[in-house]
Formats: C-alpha cells, sequence, structure tokens
C-alpha cells in the first residue's frame, strides 16, 4: 500500500473532517497520507484503521520515528508527540482524506457504482461495454481486474485499500477517461472501504438472498449506505423484482430506474430462446424494443443486462447500441464460463460462492441439459461454515450425479470442509467424494455422456493451488481442457466412456 502524495498546497483536515476533534493543534495539512508504519515519509499523516488498533503500540513509534506529520485514529486519545485527529471512524477519515489529496478524481468522471448480493461483476462488464460501444472512453475497476483507460491490470485484492483506489481513479482521470464503472461490495460500503468515492450512478442488482434475516437487514443497510456516494443529481437504478431491493425506494428520494421481468418497471425484458450456447430476449423500454442474443445465458444473466442497459439509456445511448455492447460480452470467467474443446457434452465452470448462486447455475443449466447434470462442487477453508451444508443441499437438490471435492488442490485440501458440506446432501447414493480435484475434475468429465452437462462449481478460475502452503498455479479450466485434448480423441476413435 503505497503513501498517496497531494499537491504542494496540501489539505486541511478541519475542513475536511469538521466532525474530528483535534489535540496538540488546530488544524492539520496533510501533503500525504498512510496507514503503513514503515512507509511514512516526513510529514506525512499516518491513519490507524480500526483492525490495526490493536498493534497500535508497535505502529505509532515506528511512524512517529519515520517523521509523521500527525496521526488520524479513533478514540480514546493518546500521549503521543504529535498532533492528534479522533475521529468516529478511521476508515472513512482515510478514504476522505485520500481521495481529496488525489483531487476527487470521481467528482471528475461520471462513475458507475455497482453493488448488490450478486450479479455484480458481470454487471460492471456489460455497462463498461455499452458505453465503449457508444464511444465513450470508460475505465473500470472491479474483482477481475481494473482499466484506467490505457492499462488492464489484475486485481489481486478487491476492493483495495482508500489509497489505491483514489490512484487508479486518478489515473483515469489523467488518461481523459469521460465514464468509470466500479464494483462495490456491500461489505466495502459498510465498513466505509469506499469512502470518498462519489459516483454519479448507483446500481444496485439485489439484495435478497437466503441469509438468515439478521444477515439479509445487515446486507440491506449496506445497500442504503450506497446512496450517500451518490452525487446530489445522481441517478438509483434498482431490481423491482427483488424485493429488498425493491424496497430501498422509500429510502430514496432521488431519480430512480427500476428494472424487472416479472414486475412492472421502465427497462423490462421477455426471455424468447435459451440453449447451452446461446439465449436470446427481447429488451423494452417504453414504446422501444431490440432483440438481444447472448452467449451468456441465465434469467440472472438478462437482469445483469437489464441493469447495464438502463445505465446505458440514462446516458442517452439508443437500444440497438445498448443491445451490441451487450452481446460483445461473451464470456467472463467463472460466470457461467462455457468451455468448448469439441466434445459431445458441455462443460461450465462457475465460482457459484453462495447457495444463491449455485442454484441459479444449476437451474440454468437444468433448463438447457438434454441428458444428465453433473455437478462437481468444491468447497474449502474460506466459505463459511454455516454455508456448506447448504451448498451440498443445492447441488443434491438439481444434480444427477454429485461429486464433492475441495477448492484446492494438494496435500493441504481441507477434508472437514467436504464433511460439512456433505450434512445438506440427502442422495448420497448419486454422490461421490475425491478430495484431490484435479482427479476429481477428471472423474467427472469421464463420466459425461453426449448431451450431458457438467458444472464446475465453487473452485478456481484462477491460481489456486496449495500444498503444504505453497500456491502455485492451478486453473480449473486448463485441467479441463488438457484432459478433453488429450482423453477426446481416443474416446472419438474407439469404444471408450462416451462410446
Amino acid at each position: 500500500m503505497s503513501t498517496v502524495a497531494a499537491a504542494a498546497d496540501g489539505v486541511s483536515l478541519r475542513e475536511l473532517l469538521p466532525e474530528a476533534e483535534f489535540r496538540g493543534a488546530n488544524d492539520i495539512v496533510a501533503l500525504g497520507c498512510t496507514t503503513r508504519a514503515h512507509e511514512v515519509r516526513p510529514g506525512d499523516i499516518f491513519v490507524v484503521l480500526p483492525d490495526a488498533v490493536h498493534y497500535s503500540r508497535e505502529l505509532l513509534p515506528v511512524a512517529i520515528e519515520r517523521g509523521c506529520l500527525a496521526v488520524v485514529l479513533e478514540p480514546p486519545f493518546r500521549d503521543l508527540p504529535v498532533p492528534q485527529c479522533l475521529v468516529n471512524d478511521a476508515q472513512e477519515a482515510f478514504g476522505r482524506i485520500c481521495h481529496a489529496l488525489a483531487g476527487n478524481p470521481s467528482r471528475h468522471l461520471k462513475l458507475v457504482g455497482v453493488t448488490g448480493a450478486a450479479g455484480k461483476t458481470t454487471t460492471c462488464w456489460l455497462i463498461a461495454a455499452v458505453l465503449s460501444a457508444a464511444g465513450y472512453k470508460t475505465g473500470w475497476m472491479g474483482t477481475l481486474g481494473c482499466f484506467d483507460g490505457q492499462v488492464a491490470v489484475a486485481a489481486d485484492d478487491w476492493p483495495p485499500q482508500a489509497d489505491r483506489l483514489a490512484g487508479l481513479l486518478a489515473r483515469m482521470v489523467l488518461n481523459r477517461c469521460t465514464h468509470a464503472v466500479i464494483e462495490t461490495p456491500l461489505g466495502a460500503i459498510a465498513t466505509s472501504q469506499i469512502s470518498g468515492v462519489q459516483c454519479h450512478t448507483v446500481c444496485i442488482t439485489n439484495s435478497a438472498d437466503e441469509d438468515a434475516e439478521v444477515h439479509r437487514d445487515h446486507r440491506n443497510a449496506a445497500a442504503r449506505r450506497i446512496f450517500r456516494h451518490l452525487a446530489p443529481e445522481g441517478l438509483a437504478i434498482l431490481n423491482a423484482d427483488d424485493s429488498a431491493t425493491a424496497e430501498l425506494l422509500r429510502h430514496f428520494d432521488g431519480p430512480a430506474l427500476t428494472v424487472a421481468i416479472r414486475e412492472p418497471a421502465e427497462i423490462t425484458a421477455v426471455l424468447l430462446e435459451q440453449h447451452r450456447s446461446e439465449q436470446t430476449f427481447l429488451l423494452m423500454a417504453g414504446n422501444e424494443a431490440a432483440p438481444v442474443r447472448t452467449q451468456m445465458i441465465g434469467v440472472h444473466h438478462v437482469y445483469n443486462c437489464l441493469t447495464a442497459a438502463a445505465v446505458g439509456l440514462a446516458y442517452g445511448i439508443d437500444l440497438v447500441t445498448i443491445a451490441r455492447g451487450l452481446e460483445s460480452v461473451r464470456q467472463l470467467p467463472g460466470r457461467l464460463e462455457r468451455i468448448e474443446c469439441g466434445q459431445p457434452f458441455s462443460v461450465f465452470v462457475d465460482c457459484a460462492p453462495t447457495p444463491q448462486a449455485l442454484r441459479a447455475a444449476l437451474q440454468t443449466l437444468r433448463r438447457v441439459c438434454q441428458g444428465r447434470l453433473i455437478c462437481l462442487l468444491g468447497t474449502d477453508s474460506d466459505d463459511r461454515r454455516c454455508l456448506r451444508p447448504r451448498l451440498g443441499a443445492a447441488a443434491d437438490e438439481f444434480a444427477d450425479v454429485l461429486i464433492l471435492t475441495s477448492s484446492t488442490q494438494g496435500e493441504d485440501a481441507p477434508q472437514v470442509d467436504i464433511g460439512q458440506t456433505l450434512l445438506g446432501v440427502s442422495r448420497r447414493d448419486r454422490t461421490v467424494v475425491i478430495i484431490d480435484r484435479r482427479a476429481a475434475i477428471h472423474w467427472a468429465l469421464a463420466q459425461a455422456r453426449p448431451g450431458d452437462c457438467v458444472l464446475l462449481a465453487g473452485g478456481a478460475h484462477g491460481p489456486r493451488r496449495v500444498t503444504h502452503g505453497q500456491i502455485a498455479s492451478f486453473d480449473d479450466r486448463a485441467v479441463v481442457r488438457q484432459w478433453l485434448y488429450t482423453v477426446q480423441p481416443y474416446c472419438l476413435c474407439n469404444t471408450g466412456p462416451w462410446g
């Protein structure tokens, strides 16, 4: 995490944080800001974040020794040789300082923030594609990476801390982007991690899921907080078919657009055809309509397209151009990603992080699958324990054959996690446990017959191999392609498993 530096005149914390309490100074002018003690440069402001409070005894002396000008932290007051700025929320203060130091770049862009319980990543890509199809220079940032108008890079950890986020937005402005799209997880909103960002438009894909009511309440509260990041003239776009999201309209008195398939809304759609490799729906807005054919399938993808279309319409883009932008997004890593190697059955890879997402993927494939639906489900220690049995139950409900494995590959694969997933499975006679993920993928592919669908869920669509604590390259897609290219010619020429 790098230090954020400002222009020569700096930023007055008294003006930026009027609710703060100052000790040892009437005002503090920030020229730079960081949360990492060993990166402090003379004159920097050092911010103690809530997750570092327990280590502040070690961090503060290092920051002071390296020449920090002042410290921003939550109460109580500390006996320090430098001025202090006491705030109720250090994370929020850090964000506001970082974006101010960077010149508040989000205010110089038509920034679209996308949040919700599911569909954020895909919706961001669709919005960026629609804006790009209309000729707008568009930056984007989210789980799958960041594009600053010139260079695209992977997002190792999303969302980033405020200093890096401000820097990314500043580069977009420098590179003459007119629009930008940012994926904003509900958790990042609730913890003030995107503090300092101002959106021109906010999109809430959905809010309700199968979690306990208390979790849903927290999620709705976080979703409401995104309205605080909306510019005074900003627009909200919500899913009217999602009851919890539609309810948020009661907490918003600004301009809004709604999207829906079942309920009345400004932008709607009718699904016309759905196959394993594509689907077609009719996009409708007012008296206008346009057919859209996408290679990504599922009703959930239609909702994502509707949200992106609403953004396009808000910026004056015609439906034909919007349809062209939507159709240009053919696949995304780990989002019902289809793998085609000439095999006589279908293979899809989906990250499916929640029971709701897994169920949506399986329901989609069930509608287009002519044969059996084979589901390989991986779980790991990062999954919440309460989710594992529900993931197993969702897979058990729709799959004809279920293979439980680990989301990691190697000797450290957690067998206990598989056992917890198995608690949700009732049809044990159709379930196989293969701990080694590579072997499990090979076994699943070997079972497939012409017309079957194989779903690799909850797994790795990027580097994810763990052995003795070491991370190396492991990609479900690469494993599938290697097996198909190696075994498929034999199966087509001999009486093998597809004979």
